[in-house]
């Protein structure tokens, strides 16, 4: 199934670029192949770290069972739930009617090359059925492999802000233990200069806690950073990549066609 929807639809492209025969020819193809290559290699980077990734999820939840789901955690989880919702079906619905393309023009929807005669009826509408069917189930993937990073580090950052709180509660609590303290001895010493303040055990305790929470979250930005910064780079170079060839292509077309393609 992936070598269908993914590596055959990437194939096919490269293919086409034999069959190139002007400047728009190519910036056609490329603003949609950049997508597919980019799609290619995210999915491949999830295929090769996917067992980082399984013992990353057991990480997070162990880890989560030393926070409070608040209401503030929850509302990060869905507020980042929310926007891969509308990240799909944004998705789904230009793919989905981009599919359409071929009833209206009787050209295929995204630039490929086919080893059979497109002039056939039968095969036309073939080749514009598979197109339609990998472009949609594509766009989800595609969608659910760029919120992936995302989600992982909405749990970090809410951990974080939790941890934040717990060490700015310390902070104030020590404060005012120390300061009872101080304020203790001078009333029994108002001659000493120099008054010692000891935290409790239970504060050692606790720093000890917060430290050890600090390290861990540490450990999972880095595991993130390592499972999916290529994913990243690849995404942002081909995002600025299908901008200014799909910028160039609309400056040089004017068929309606052409342009809901794009």
């Amino acid at each position: 199934m992936h070598f269908l929807l993914v590596e055959l639809m990437l194939l096919l492209q490269l293919m086409y670029l034999t069959k190139i025969e002007n400047i728009l020819d190519f910036t056609s193809l490329v603003s949609v192949l950049s997508t597919y290559i980019s799609y290619f290699i995210k999915a491949i980077n999830l295929t090769y770290h996917i067992k980082m990734i399984e013992e990353l999820c057991t990480f997070i939840k162990i880890e989560l069972k030393n926070y409070d789901m608040d209401e503030k955690f929850k509302k990060r989880i869905l507020s980042a739930d929310r926007v891969f919702v509308s990240l799909r079906a944004t998705a789904v619905i230009t793919t989905f009617f981009g599919g359409f393309i071929p009833l209206f023009s009787h050209e295929l929807a995204y630039k490929m090359w086919f080893p059979f005669d497109l002039n056939n009826p039968t095969f036309f509408w073939l080749a514009a059925c598979y197109q339609h069917v990998a472009t949609v189930i594509g766009s989800i993937t595609d969608a659910i492999l760029e919120m992936s990073p995302v989600f992982f580090m909405i749990y970090v950052i809410a951990m974080l802000e939790q941890l934040c709180a717990k060490l700015e509660a310390f902070n104030t609590d020590t404060t005012v233990r120390r300061k009872k303290v101080a304020w203790k001895d001078l009333s029994k010493n108002p001659s000493s200069s120099k008054i010692e303040v000891h935290f409790p055990h239970e504060h050692k305790d606790t720093l000890k806690y917060l430290v050890e929470r600090h390290r861990q979250l540490i450990f999972m930005k880095k595991r993130i950073e390592s499972i999916f910064n290529l994913a990243l780079f690849v995404r942002g170079f081909m995002s600025t990549f299908v901008f200014c060839t799909s910028a160039f292509t609309l400056t040089m077309v004017r068929e309606s066609s052409i342009i809901f393609r794009i």
